[in-house]
């Protein structure tokens, strides 16, 4: 379970997913090949300092995990952390970067920046990360992709094989927080999978008109995998269950 702070005032996106009230509604594909609808979000306001954080009893696997998530973002041109890691010596994160593109880091090493930048106000993105330093393709170890397109890199280091990073170990792991800094953006669905190195077709997929669209994850979580949907709203706290 993930545990849900805020300084003041409300952080919760209650209303469609889009962020406004029954506007830019998602919809999974069920197996049945019906719809099925996501119907809320999480909004983290920097000026409330809101974040959410969790503190794995165990480590799982450091070499292989997967991250899933949707982030519509409401502020460019500043540090937007979407999961970090931290310890007293180094910090691990997957976050948007100042010049609005998106890194997996640690420290002063940064294993992917995108080409790509990401600022549109109306846009929901859809990252999945992958980190897998089992492959033997020293380029697969660390990928990202952003509404299923596998992103190329602007920075790319070298990352060796079996290492691995602060992300699943016993450290404090943060949603929406790096140290002192907070965020300001919406997010949905977030999946961890611990211990797979899973394809961004396992959480979307493309409709007839080439959207991305989210669909239902089938798979196993692992030991320290969770589902965050934010559905259970009986409070604050219920909101970081795993579900």
């Amino acid at each position: 379970m993930f545990e849900h702070h805020k300084k003041e005032s409300p952080i919760i996106g209650l209303a469609g997913v889009g962020g406004g009230p029954a506007s830019y509604i998602f919809y999974e594909a069920s197996g049945g090949g019906g719809v099925k609808e996501i119907s809320r979000s999480l909004r983290f306001d920097k000026n409330s300092q809101a974040y959410m954080n969790r503190t794995p009893s165990s480590a799982g696997s450091l070499t292989t995990w997967t991250l899933s998530g949707w982030v519509k973002r409401t502020e460019f041109g500043s540090y937007t952390p979407i999961l970090v890691s931290a310890d007293t010596s180094s910090t691990t994160e997957v976050a948007f970067t100042t010049g609005n593109q998106l890194q997996v880091a640690d420290g002063s090493t940064t294993y992917r920046r995108t080409n790509a930048v990401f600022r549109d106000p109306s846009a929901w993105y859809h990252v999945v990360v992958i980190w897998d330093t089992t492959n033997s393709t020293v380029a697969d170890r660390c990928k990202i992709f952003v509404n299923g397109v596998e992103q190329t890199y602007s920075a790319a280091a070298t990352i060796s094989e079996n290492q691995g990073t602060d992300i699943n170990t016993t450290d404090i792991h943060y949603v929406g927080r790096q140290s002192n800094t907070y965020t300001s953006c919406y997010q949905s669905d977030i999946h961890f999978i611990d211990g797979q190195a899973k394809e961004a077709t396992e959480f979307g997929f493309y409709d007839d008109y080439n959207n991305w669209n989210p669909k239902s994850y089938s798979g196993s979580y692992g030991s320290n995998g969770f589902n965050l949907t934010f559905s259970n709203i009986t409070s604050t706290a219920t909101l970081g269950y795993d579900t």
